[in-house]
C-alpha cells in the first residue's frame, strides 16, 4: 500500500463515503463561547434549548451568507420567516428571543423600510459584550479589552457629548441668579 497516494474513502460495507469538504477559504460559524455561556446563564429548562437553537440558527445564516458572498460577515439579511423554518420554530417565537439577544447586546436588527415596500430586515450578530467581562486584577492598570462594533460605540459617544454639551450651553446662558424683584421687573407682574 502507497501511504503517499491517498485512496478513497470507504465505509465497512466496502462502499465509498463521500469526500469531506475542505475548509480553507470558507467563512466560518460565528458562534463565540463567551456568547453561548452568557446565554447559558440567562435562561434555564426548554427557554435554554430554544434560545440556543435561535442563536445557532443566526450563526449558521451568517456563515452561509458568508459563504456565498466569500468573505468572513456577521452581518446578514434574511426575512422573519426563513429564520423561523431554520430553526423549527415560529416567527413570534425568533422575535421574542430576537429582543433579549438584543437586550443582551448580541444581536442588532436594522428595519429597512423603502416606502410602502420593506427590505428584509439586516442582522448583525455582535461580539461579547463589553459589559460583560471580568475585571480586571488590581496588579493590571490595563482595562480589560475586547472586541466590540466601534461604529455603534462612536455613535453612542457623540450622542452623550451632545448632551452634555447642549446641558453646558444652558448652565452658561443662565449664569448666576436673579433676584425676584429683577424678574418681575423683567416680565411684569404675574
Amino acid at each position: 500500500m502507497n501511504y503517499w497516494k491517498k485512496e478513497p474513502r470507504k465505509d465497512l460495507r466496502g462502499e465509498g463515503l463521500p469526500q469531506g469538504r475542505k475548509l480553507h477559504g470558507t467563512a466560518f460559524s460565528w458562534q463565540d463561547r463567551r456568547v453561548k455561556k452568557l446565554i447559558r446563564e440567562r435562561y434555564t429548562g426548554h427557554a435554554l434549548t430554544t434560545a440556543l437553537a435561535v442563536y445557532d440558527t443566526f450563526t449558521d445564516i451568517a456563515s452561509l451568507r458568508g459563504a456565498q458572498a466569500q468573505e468572513e460577515t456577521a452581518t446578514f439579511s434574511a426575512p422573519r420567516d426563513e429564520i423561523a423554518a431554520w430553526c423549527g420554530k415560529s416567527v413570534s417565537t425568533i422575535m421574542r428571543y430576537a429582543r433579549d439577544f438584543m437586550r443582551m447586546n448580541i444581536l442588532y436588527r436594522q428595519c429597512r423600510k423603502r416606502g410602502k415596500e420593506n427590505s428584509y430586515n439586516l442582522w448583525v450578530l455582535l461580539p461579547y459584550p463589553v459589559q460583560h467581562l471580568e475585571h480586571t486584577p488590581v496588579h493590571n492598570s490595563g482595562s480589560a479589552q475586547a472586541v466590540h462594533n466601534s461604529e455603534r460605540v462612536k455613535k453612542e459617544e457623540l450622542r452623550k457629548r451632545g448632551e452634555k454639551k447642549e446641558r453646558s450651553d444652558y448652565v452658561r446662558h443662565t449664569e448666576g441668579a436673579e433676584s425676584i424683584g429683577t424678574l418681575m421687573k423683567r416680565y411684569g407682574k404675574l
